[in-house]
């Protein structure tokens, strides 16, 4: 399978690997982006049995959305972790 980010991953905060699991690459900031709505591309690399096989194998585009929910924040303060 080929699996990756197509559309709308800012900074490049996701990654998807070959077996099509996706991944946050690096720090995501609740404060400036809470929702994230990428499209991801999918083509099944298997070989076709029958004439209709491609219409199951792909490819495909995929919508997802990752919504960030924060908790409880972390705060720093002289050199001291408050929750």
């Amino acid at each position: 399978m080929v699996a990756h980010v197509t559309d709308g991953n800012v900074g490049d905060a996701f990654t998807v690997d070959d077996t099509g699991l996706m991944t946050v690459t690096g720090l995501l900031d609740f404060n400036t982006i809470n929702t994230y709505t990428v499209t991801v591309f999918v083509l099944d690399d298997m070989v076709p049995t029958f004439p209709l096989a491609q219409i199951y194998y792909g490819p495909h585009n995929a919508t997802v959305t990752v919504t960030i929910n924060v908790i409880g924040e972390l705060f720093y303060n002289e050199g001291q972790c408050l929750l």
